[in-house]
C-alpha cells in the first residue's frame, strides 16, 4: 500500500510575467506516535542519473516508553504529481533506537524531482519522514571532464615526445652512417 500520509504537491505562484512552482511535502504522524523517524538522502545522491542506487540513511528513536517493538517500514518514491514509482516494506524489531542504510533502486525513474518517503507503522500509530532527490539527464561532471582533458593532453604530449626523440635518433644514425 502506498503511504497515504505522505502528501506531495506543488505551490504555484504566478503573475502576468512569470510562474514559479515550488515542490511541497507534508509528513504526517499519528497523535500517539512512539517513534521519531527520519530518512535522509546523502547530499551526493540528491541529483543522480536513473539507475543509481540511493543509500538512504534511516534513523528511528523511541519516544516515551522504551521497549522492544516490531515495526513495519514502508518505503515509497513519489513524484510531485502524486504518482508512485517504488513501494517496498520490511518488518524488524526496535528497542530504543535503530540506525541503518536502506538501498533504494531508481532503475525505472524518468528525469524529474521525487520524494523518498518512509512510513513507520506499529500498533495504533505511525510516523512519516521524507527527503527529496532529482533524476537528471546523463551529464559528465565537470571534474571528470577536466580529468579526461588533462589525460588526453598528457597522452598527446607523450606521443609527440616519443615521436620527436625517435626522429632525433634516426638523424643521429644517418649522421653516423655518412661519416
Amino acid at each position: 500500500s502506498d503511504l497515504q500520509e505522505l502528501i506531495v504537491g506543488k505551490f504555484i505562484f504566478s503573475s502576468s510575467q512569470s510562474k514559479i512552482e515550488v515542490p511541497a511535502v507534508i509528513n504526517v504522524r499519528s497523535e500517539n506516535f512512539l517513534f521519531d523517524a527520519h530518512i535522509k538522502i546523502p547530499e551526493e545522491f540528491k541529483e543522480i542519473l536513473s539507475g543509481v542506487t540511493i543509500p538512504a540513511e534511516v534513523s528511528l528513536v523511541q519516544i516515551g516508553e522504551r521497549k522492544k517493538m516490531d515495526v513495519v517500514a514502508n518505503y515509497e518514491i513519489k513524484d510531485f504529481q502524486g504518482s508512485s514509482y517504488f513501494i517496498e516494506s520490511n518488518t524488524f524489531a526496535v528497542e530504543e533506537r535503530k540506525n541503518f542504510i536502506k538501498d533504494i533502486e531508481t532503475l525505472s525513474l524518468p528525469t524529474g524531482k521525487y520524494v523518498l518517503g518512509l512510513e513507520i507503522v506499529y500498533p495504533g500509530a505511525f510516523a512519516i519522514s521524507s527527503d527529496q532527490f532529482e533524476i537528471t539527464e546523463k551529464k559528465l561532471p565537470i571534474k571528470l571532464i577536466l580529468i579526461i582533458v588533462i589525460a588526453l593532453a598528457l597522452l598527446v604530449s607523450i606521443f609527440f615526445l616519443l615521436w620527436f626523440s625517435r626522429k632525433k635518433k634516426k638523424r643521429r644514425k644517418r649522421r653516423k652512417i655518412k661519416n
